[in-house]
């Protein structure tokens, strides 16, 4: 089998160029890149897609980083193939972001990748196809060894991520370098590659060969397990998606559920959800994740990566890019013998004489709870009552509860959502907490019966948003 037909092989298999009309190379000039660039040229003929070339320049090695994009510019105008470059410093961006120079080249990198594609192909037609090789792969896989990774970090490079292609992904180096020798193709080093100062670098010079000398066949006896392993990974991943459910731009998750089910469906249900917001998580966060959910505390919010949040309440856990936002209402006096309503919140509220209630009740609607309608004696209340959030320090005594609480550890012990909380109305006058809406009446002016007594009524406002 020629390379050309391993390639085609192994891209078919991955559904890699279905449905492409224009195929992006990430060329460095290297022998990979440059071995993928004529390769997908001979197939683009086959199969009808266009070939564009794209080249990062990250200004790392001075005069040697300006040959690669040379070369490059070189190379496609030979081939008849249209380039796009970019760079960036990257030394000054990875000192200001305060990450590794390999992090921020990568970052970079595909940053200019994913932007030059969604100037290129608005519809779903465009793939980038980069030059990782086997070798690459068995590196990637070691580095997550070390660095400590369940079966998804050893299933290594992914053949597919999202635009992102890597047909080259089971060509061994030697088959590379065989191609471009046969095709007469030239190509570029880069120094750096054989400076063992770098992890990857180390593990490629010093710890794979010892290892081909204990399995020459190496590279196969890899891609054998890697395909094993990520048939197993690929039927977890499926599972743990039954777990999603999807609402209002966030994932949203029971609690209960994710405890009770086995944590290799638990944890990756959390990977997926943050994945298809765009964020990926490491195994610290996912622990984290946990620690937050099986906490005592009814509710909190974890801060993930590129502003995802983690939010628990009560039974739920939210992950969403968006912060939640706590809504509340601005304090109103009533009317009397009359009707407030409130703009920022959905409540009607009447307070006034009984005998006025009966008559204006028709006009405000159908009662919804039986914790909405109080009566308090006249006597004991002290000026204005009004309507308002709750603050700090609010404090109720209710029939049959066994003293004073406040309102804050009464909303705990009832399970009531944070961001709901600062909904609820509250009907205080000047002395305090007078009733809670859906909660009950404070006793300090509760009514006993109807003489000398105000009614206060409040009405949610059903069909507001």
């Amino acid at each position: 089998m020629t390379l050309i037909e391993k390639v085609s092989k192994y891209a078919a298999e991955h559904s890699m160029l279905e449905g492409v009309k224009t195929l992006l190379v990430g060329v460095s000039g290297g022998a990979g890149s440059v071995c993928l660039l004529h390769c997908l040229l001979e197939l683009s003929k086959s199969q009808g897609f266009t070939v564009k070339a794209l080249h990062f320049n990250h200004k790392l090695r001075g005069a040697e980083s300006d040959r690669d994009e040379a070369f490059t510019q070189e190379l496609c105008n030979k081939l008849g193939v249209e380039l796009f470059t970019g760079s960036a410093d990257v030394r000054a961006w990875s000192v200001k972001h305060k990450t590794g120079i390999e992090e921020a080249a990568r970052k970079l990198r595909y940053d200019f990748f994913e932007e030059t594609a969604d100037k290129i192909s608005a519809d779903n037609t465009c793939r980038l196809a980069t030059a990782h090789n086997a070798e690459d792969n068995i590196e990637t896989i070691l580095l997550n060894l070390c660095r400590g990774a369940g079966l998804n970090g050893l299933t290594g490079i992914p053949p597919v991520r999202g635009i992102f292609i890597r047909p080259l992904l089971t060509v061994s180096r030697g088959e590379i370098e065989a191609y471009l020798t046969e095709k007469g193709l030239s190509h570029i080093t880069d120094s750096t590659n054989s400076d063992t100062v770098y992890t990857r670098n180390r593990l490629r010079h010093e710890v794979v060969p010892v290892l081909k000398g204990i399995n020459p066949r190496l590279t196969d006896t890899i891609a054998n397990t890697v395909r094993l392993l990520t048939a197993d990974n690929d039927y977890l991943f499926g599972e743990a998606e039954k777990l999603l459910q999807f609402k209002d731009s966030s994932y949203i998750f029971d609690i209960n559920i994710l405890r009770n089910r086995p944590y290799s469906l638990s944890s990756r249900s959390l990977l997926l959800a943050a994945e298809r917001l765009g964020v990926s998580l490491s195994s610290v966060h996912v622990e984290d994740i946990f620690d937050l959910i099986n906490g005592t505390q009814a509710s909190g919010m974890l801060n993930l990566p590129q502003g995802t949040h983690a939010v628990k309440t009560y039974d739920s856990l939210i992950i969403s890019r968006q912060e939640p936002v706590i809504k509340t209402f601005k304090e109103k006096t009533l009317i009397y013998n009359g009707i407030t309503s409130l703009e920022d919140a959905p409540y009607d509220i009447f307070l006034g004489d009984v005998v006025f209630y009966n008559k204006c009740i028709g006009q405000a609607g159908k009662i919804y709870t039986s914790f909405n309608t109080f009566f308090f004696k006249k006597d004991k209340i002290y000026g204005k009552i009004k309507v308002r959030p709750r603050t700090a320090g609010d404090i109720i005594e209710l029939k049959g509860r066994g003293g004073h609480k406040t309102l804050k550890k009464l909303f705990i012990d009832l399970k009531i959502p944070r961001q709901v909380r600062e909904l609820i109305p509250v009907i205080a006058d000047e002395k305090g907490v007078l009733a809670v809406f859906g909660i009950g009446a404070d006793l300090r002016a509760l009514a006993e019966d109807r003489e000398n007594t105000l009614v206060l009524e409040i009405i949610e406002r059903k069909n507001d948003a």
